[in-house]
């Protein structure tokens, strides 16, 4: 399986990930597959490979502050996510293999809630998947979390004037939050992907985050996909979020799942759903394989309405 590392420059600051190429000559449609808070790439489990399997040219980003890439260790904002997205996708567009009127966005957690706003405002991203999307990171926090976190914050904004270094305190995350499987969850702490501190400055531009609110702006095909015992995102703010979509949607609950759906016990169900989600609404037809092959004339092709689904499916 053709993997190849890759690296860009977003802001100044270097981008590091993993793009997963067929290498045959031919078009595939291509897809971003983005982690969430705190973790890094190596939480998507098997999904990029699966996909790849599928037919896709799969790319997967550490976000700065991240895992491999470069930025301050643990700080999220809103503006860094679409940065080093929207740096991804020029790549991905651009590579010979890709099909650039045939890109996708799948991400997991915040990195759910970033599909949701880039879908929103990049007209290049045609289909997405936001797995565990928090509607709003603020309706995450209690009234009590959030006044701890905003004095916090300011005790960390005078730390950084007397001495220059952010204040960080130990990640709330557990790995104990993000797993119903208990054999899931000792697999997963071998891996390690969770960053074992975060900076105190994260707390207002967190609650920056907010899907809902792009969520009527977004005209593409959307799968939400929400574990019914996430510990971490709320599944009634991932609820919230796919109501509040205008577009083509599905959204299914995965039972006896945590939060790290694609670790947890019932990981290849999101990713089946994952990929039959592509492959309904990306996938290349066989009449745009012909003409990029110069081979035939058209072929036309039945395409199948998919109705609105209101009502979630339930994946057991």
């Amino acid at each position: 399986m053709p993997k190849s590392e890759i690296e860009f420059k977003s802001n100044n600051e270097i981008v590091r990930g993993e793009i997963f190429e067929h290498k045959d000559g031919n078009k595939h449609p291509g897809l971003l597959i983005l982690h969430g808070l705190q973790s890094r790439k190596e939480e998507l489990g098997n999904l990029p490979q699966k996909l790849f399997i599928e037919g896709y040219t799969c790319m997967l980003i550490d976000v700065r502050g991240h895992g491999n890439s470069d930025g301050f260790r643990g700080y999220v904002s809103k503006e860094i996510w679409l940065e080093d997205i929207k740096g991804a996708i020029e790549i991905l567009e651009s590579h010979p293999e890709v099909d650039a009127n045939h890109l996708g966005l799948v991400g997991h957690s915040l990195g759910a809630a970033a599909t949701i706003i880039s879908s929103a405002t990049d007209n290049r991203i045609k289909c997405a998947v936001a797995l565990a999307p928090p509607g709003t990171i603020k309706d995450q926090i209690s009234s009590g979390k959030r006044v701890a976190f905003a004095i916090l914050y300011y005790l960390g904004r005078l730390k950084k004037v007397l001495t220059g270094r952010p204040m960080y305190i130990k990640n709330p995350t557990t790995y104990d939050m993000l797993f119903f499987d208990k054999n899931a969850l000792e697999k997963a702490k071998k891996i390690d992907f969770l960053q074992p501190t975060t900076p105190v400055d994260n707390y207002p531009t967190l609650l920056d985050f907010n899907a809902i609110d792009y969520a009527n702006k977004i005209n593409i095909p959307t799968l939400i996909v929400v574990a019914d015992k996430d510990k971490v995102v709320n599944p009634s703010s991932s609820m919230a979020l796919f109501k509040s979509l205008q577009c083509e949607k599905k959204c299914v609950v995965i039972n006896d799942s945590g939060h790290s759906m694609l670790l947890d016990q019932k990981g290849d169900e999101v990713i089946s759903h994952t990929i039959q989600w592509f492959n309904r609404w990306l996938k290349r037809t066989k009449t745009e394989n012909k003409e990029e092959n110069n081979s035939e004339e058209n072929v036309d092709e039945e395409e199948e309405e998919l109705e609105e689904e209101e009502t979630p499916t339930h994946s057991d």
